[in-house]
């Protein structure tokens, strides 16, 4: 597995449950597209969102990469996230609220998700939101090595709530 770290001045976020928003998001001259599934999605309106950038995915021709922020491990919506996009490929995960550990789980996850859709093993990589939790900030040194890594980032806002 070789993950090319990633390299983005400019980051759009845009939320899974609003396809005009996916839309303009990839028309968009940011150098890198992440579609929310986490905060920005109701409760109620994740199952949709999923659907959502699931076609969103299957749809667009990416003029810049689109990767998709799940809900945080620890929650019941991961799975069915990953569930719902792997199979469009999209060209990376972001892990919100995550520790080394959830980035190893989320490792499993990928391999399985990728081997039953037919994807290369390995060919999504990560970005880690490491600092979102008290623990995390406290992990932070131990990412070296971390199968699939591409980035980690600060999550400030997250982190003075916890």
């Amino acid at each position: 597995m070789n993950i090319i770290p990633l390299a983005a001045r400019s980051l759009l976020f845009a939320p899974g449950d609003s396809p005009r928003k996916l839309e303009k998001a990839g028309l968009s001259a940011a150098d890198l597209v992440i579609i929310d599934l986490e905060d920005a999605v109701a409760e109620s309106a994740k199952p949709d969102a999923r659907k959502a950038v699931a076609s969103h995915l299957k749809a667009t021709h990416r003029r810049q990469p689109h990767w998709v922020r799940i809900n945080p491990l620890d929650t019941p919506h991961a799975l069915p996230d990953l569930a719902a996009i792997v199979p469009t490929r999209p060209d990376g995960i972001v892990l919100p609220k995550a520790t080394r550990a959830d980035a190893e789980r989320l490792n499993h996850y990928l391999t399985a998700l990728e081997a039953a859709a037919g994807l290369p093993i390995g060919a999504i990589p990560v970005f880690v939101l490491a600092t979102e939790t008290a623990a995390g900030v406290f992990d932070v040194g131990n990412y070296a090595g971390c199968p699939r890594l591409a980035a980690l980032s600060w999550g400030a806002e997250d982190s003075a709530t916890a």
